[in-house]
């Protein structure tokens, strides 16, 4: 999508379950504007094979994370990135710093989590 916006394809994925925005940000996001349109460009990418290979466009799909990312570098909207501190990606490290305030259990191995929390 990017590339089809003329923007650079330079681009972090933003997970939208955890985010913090302020109602400027916000605004200046302008996430549904011409969502319609935003769509029907997901549907026609999906299809066209003239970039990227079959088999990258069929790990293609509709997702609220492509479409925010997108509409962040779209309207410049400025990005904060959180520190391991605040935002601990929990995979191959069974471990769990002493100083962490926000734990992303992406390796799903919540019983370690609950265990740190609960001691």
């Amino acid at each position: 999508m990017l590339l089809e916006k003329n923007l650079s394809p330079i681009n972090n994925v933003i997970n939208t379950g955890i985010i913090g925005i302020n109602k400027q940000h916000l605004n200046k996001l302008d996430y549904y504007k011409n969502f319609d349109s935003e769509i029907k460009m997901m549907d026609k990418l999906r299809n066209n094979y003239d970039i990227f290979p079959k088999k990258i466009v069929d790990f293609f799909g509709f997702d609220n994370e492509t479409l925010f990312s997108v509409k962040i570098n779209e309207n410049n909207v400025p990005v904060q990135w959180l520190d391991n501190q605040w935002h601990y990606f929990f995979d191959k490290e069974l471990f769990i710093p002493k100083e962490t305030k926000f734990v992303h259990t992406i390796n799903k191995r919540f019983d370690i989590v609950w265990r740190t929390y609960n001691a």
